[in-house]
């Protein structure tokens, strides 16, 4: 027999807290490592020009930066065509990392990384719900 149904559970950020004592994650402490952005506290979003992702994604952090670790680092500038699409700041003990994002690409600690489509795949995520 077939379950037609589904439940759907809302929470603020105390069952991540909770989890996260629980199943802590590793302390990353290297600034220039992507997955570094993971000890983020707060993410805000600007798209240019602005548009509805605009604001404080804190609570897809997660998902940003898994999307971020599976880009490939580059040797040269060459994912960078024109202006930024979006520009995340992630602020860990009171400093701002930004990641500026491309069409295929993004800019992060003064290095270039590669991934088609990472603009529209972050987008896709963020205006998911």
């Amino acid at each position: 027999m077939e379950n037609d149904y589904y439940d759907i559970y809302l929470t603020d950020n105390q069952i991540w807290d909770f989890v996260n004592q629980i199943i802590p994650v590793a302390d990353i402490k290297d600034e220039k490592s992507i997955l570094y952005l993971f000890n983020a506290k707060k993410v805000e979003i600007n798209s240019l020009p602005k548009s509805i992702l605009y604001g404080d994604y804190t609570l897809r952090k997660s998902w940003i930066v898994r999307i971020l670790k599976e880009a490939k680092l580059k040797e040269n500038d060459d994912v960078i065509i024109g202006n930024p699409k979006l520009i995340i700041k992630f602020t860990i003990e009171e400093k701002i990392y930004e990641v500026l994002v491309y069409e295929n690409g993004f800019k992060y600690n003064n290095k270039y990384y590669k991934k088609l489509n990472i603009l529209k795949e972050i987008e896709s995520m963020l205006s998911a719900g």
